[in-house]
């Protein structure tokens, strides 16, 4: 079992109160892939699609995308394997627009929303063949939701909170893997969590703080155990060293959450 604990939780426990969003990344090591770059548009500030359209001109696919502490937050990376993307920044939910691209072979590989907004970005040339949507306010009827899918050997792929309003996607590929999916209402609590599906082999796939909880996702799949991983949870340090440092001893950045 191979698992690192690294920049966890200094101020975000005090101030969770009078900052609505968090940060959280999470990198791996024996990821697919072979650069990565990073960029967050600041606290407040307006959308913009400049670095996306910059990196696609060099071939990189935006692989995660939050709304967070430090405002828009994306990871374009090289090596997915990918052939194409397209996104879609909202107000409300793109219903025709998500219909559309799952008809031409695109699927949600990033999913995010701030109080306003909904951002996806859709992908072609992924693994996945089906996918699930469930948005709701009552916690058991996404429960209900999550239980009938993993019944049919969908996995949770990611989740985002609106305005108070959570949304799960589940994908399917045809593998079928444990999945753990837990709350915590402080920093530590959902520290405490991480660390005890660590020690199970279970690896961090998606995490989110919305409506004043966390919201992590843990997975245990074959060859988990000999996975290294990390992550930063805001602090009152800007994640900037603790990337270098971890991309230094070959981490990737495999999710991001706010």
């Amino acid at each position: 079992m191979k698992k690192i604990i690294a920049f966890v939780f200094a101020a975000i426990i005090a101030c969770q109160s009078a900052y609505p969003q968090a940060c959280a990344i999470i990198m791996n090591d024996n990821t697919p892939y072979t650069r990565q770059a990073w960029w967050s548009l600041g606290s407040n500030n307006a959308f913009n699609d400049d670095n996306i359209c910059k990196y696609w001109k060099d071939d990189y696919y935006v692989t995660s995308a939050a709304y967070t502490y430090y405002g828009w937050f994306f990871v374009a990376s090289l090596g997915t394997g990918w052939t194409d993307q397209g996104y879609r920044y909202s107000s409300d939910w793109p219903t025709d627009w998500l219909r559309e691209k799952w008809d031409n072979g695109y699927y949600i590989t990033s999913m995010a929303a701030s109080d306003t907004h909904y951002f996806l970005m859709a992908s072609q040339g992924t693994d996945i063949l089906s996918q699930k949507v469930c948005a709701n306010p009552d916690w058991s009827v996404i429960r209900d939701f999550l239980h009938k899918w993993w019944n049919e050997n969908y996995v949770v792929a990611g989740m985002c909170c609106k305005a108070g309003m959570w949304t799960f996607l589940m994908n399917y590929t045809g593998t079928y893997y444990q999945q753990s999916v837990f709350w915590g209402n402080t920093a530590d609590e959902i520290a405490t969590k991480i660390k005890e599906k660590w020690d199970e082999d279970y690896l961090i796939t998606a995490i989110e703080y919305g409506n004043g909880e966390f919201c992590c996702v843990m997975s245990k799949t074959p060859g988990s155990s000999g996975v290294g991983q990390s992550y930063f949870i805001r602090t009152d340090k800007k994640p900037n060293d603790h990337i270098k440092e971890k991309w230094d001893e070959n981490y990737e950045i495999v999710t991001i959450g706010g």
